[in-house]
């Protein structure tokens, strides 16, 4: 009896092993035994979460991570130039861009012209319009326009961008599939740190950097997709600097074991990026 629990578990782990893939998979990683695998929905229009690489004016070697939400809201992050190795935008960020815009699902477009730009590189934040088109499911492509002032040097202008959709965007997870323990990367306008999110299945999340920087906030389950909103406040701590006690909003994706957070705060002159693996 013994012998034929062992080999289930062993063939139990070799198929959950064969079930992780490259960029193209689906993203379904359940935490636990008991949570249930998620409902899935086709691609629809431009929302969704993609993946790509800023390509012009020269090849900078800068990741960059998009998702676009049901209500036209559009976040996007970029890393660092000119590092080979990086595999990951949100590792690396060097900066970030949210607005709102209303897709033409007939024409395959996406224009935005009241986004805002902040450089983690420069401090600058400044003004940007985005002109894509898109195929539902598959790509997105583009350039990001500074509209005013000279702006950031550390993106130049235009930067013109191609990602590819991610399938984890089909999967409707919810809290319990977010829940655990995320160790990763923390980027904001006062460097980059290392930090720990906890998410608990009620959304309620709290984590901390390096420095012993606090953090407590709240995860709430959108309409459909591995995206779900985000609030977060910066502890009180003087190791959190400019950032003590601040508010801030955005987003956080899910994909396999794998969680991105994109928030700001109102003015957009503070910024929280992060990704990390439970």
């Amino acid at each position: 009896m013994t012998r034929k629990v062992l080999t289930l578990s062993a063939l139990g782990a070799i198929l959950l092993l064969s079930g992780c893939g490259s960029d193209s998979d689906s993203g379904i990683d359940a935490p636990g035994a008991t949570t249930p695998p998620p409902t899935t929905t086709p691609a629809a229009g431009v929302q969704g979460t993609w993946r790509g690489s800023i390509n012009s004016p020269t090849p900078s070697s800068r990741l960059l991570e998009t998702i676009v939400l049901s209500d036209g809201t559009v976040w996007m992050a970029y890393s660092n130039a000119n590092d080979p190795t990086q595999t990951d935008a949100l590792l690396n960020a060097a900066g970030i861009i949210k607005g709102n815009g209303t897709p033409d699902d007939t024409a395959r477009t996406l224009n935005i012209t009241n986004a805002r730009q902040l450089s983690l590189e420069d401090d600058v934040r400044v003004g940007v319009d985005i002109n894509a088109s898109f195929v539902t499911g598959s790509s997105l492509s583009g350039s990001i326009t500074r509209d005013e002032g000279p702006g950031s040097t550390a993106l130049p202008s235009p930067a013109d961008f191609s990602s590819l959709y991610r399938m984890a965007y089909n999967n409707n997870y919810t809290l319990q599939h977010l829940a655990g323990t995320y160790q990763g990367s923390l980027s904001t306008t006062l460097g980059k740190n290392s930090a720990t999110l906890t998410i608990a299945e009620t959304g309620a999340i709290t984590g901390s950097n390096n420095t012993g920087c606090t953090l407590t906030g709240t995860a709430t389950q959108r309409d459909r997709g591995n995206v779900f909103d985000l609030a977060l406040t910066f502890g009180a701590e003087a190791s959190c600097g400019t950032n003590a006690s601040t508010e801030m909003e955005g987003v956080v994706s899910l994909e396999s074991s794998r969680i991105g957070a994109l928030a700001v705060d109102d003015d957009m002159r503070k910024a929280f990026i992060f990704a990390g693996n439970r």
